[in-house]
């Protein structure tokens, strides 16, 4: 009687030490957890753009965000597009807060994107076309015009990373994109300075995780030979990135 007692006491003994383990592991910092710095985004982006004159700020993205989610944005919406992503972390301190909470610095010097277009009446958005105002003028070909819009930016901003146990991470981050972005239409070729903000969030686990965030920012698209600007006003881009993850 006494051996089987022994018995079950040291099976539980076994049993709640493997279950204090498994939470050591997941609520407590070790030596041996790797904070994984460096990250790939592969995206998937909705981008909606109009015209306004309106200036940017950070707080508008955050609407833009709840618009895109009931649907309510207004503006030509791309058909579709596709972005990748380098984002290297500088970690503000050398030991997490309460063994799993860090700050940090979000620095990207690689962002390209691709969005394709369709504007259903360039005379709607007052789109210039100098080839088209001639003798031969037809309306028609202003009708259903494909656009492409490629993007080269650079990020900065703060970013909070929540690593509970060696494989877990989650992040959320808010970053400035200044960037360059250009407009493809009717055999011509648009571009300027642009000022475009992000925010996000991922979790991944291990190297592998998934993410989204909301975009958004404006610029006046001007050609390269006589400066003209393709609209009468400044063109608003927002949207969001559905990504896939790479982390190490």
């Amino acid at each position: 009687m006494k051996i089987k007692l022994f018995l079950a006491l040291a099976a539980l003994c076994a049993c709640m030490s493997a279950a204090a383990q498994e939470y050591n592991d997941f609520f407590t910092f070790r030596p041996d957890k790797k904070v994984r710095k460096n990250v790939i985004n592969i995206s998937y982006l909705s981008d909606k753009i109009e015209l306004s004159d309106k200036g940017v700020n950070l707080g508008d993205i955050f609407d833009e965000a709840a618009g895109i989610a009931r649907g309510t944005n207004v503006g030509a919406r791309s058909n579709w597009g596709v972005s990748l992503t380098y984002v290297h972390t500088y970690m503000l301190h050398r030991k997490p807060i309460a063994r799993m909470l860090g700050f940090g610095l979000d620095v990207s010097f690689a962002d390209v994107s691709y969005a394709n277009y369709t504007i259903d009446n360039m005379d709607n958005w007052g789109m210039i076309d100098p080839d088209d105002f001639d003798a031969e003028h037809d309306p028609t070909k202003r009708l259903d015009v494909p656009m492409h819009k490629v993007e080269y930016s650079l990020q900065i901003g703060p970013s909070v990373t929540l690593t509970p146990g060696r494989n877990f991470t989650f992040t959320g981050y808010v970053r400035y994109a200044p960037s360059f972005s250009g407009i493809y239409i009717n055999y011509d070729f648009y571009g300027n300075y642009a000022s475009m903000f992000n925010i996000g969030a991922s979790a991944s686990w291990r190297n592998i995780g998934v993410g989204i965030e909301a975009r958004m920012g404006g610029c006046r698209y001007k050609d390269f030979t006589g400066g003209e600007a393709l609209t009468p006003a400044k063109l608003k881009t927002s949207g969001y990135r559905a990504f896939l993850q790479i982390r190490w």
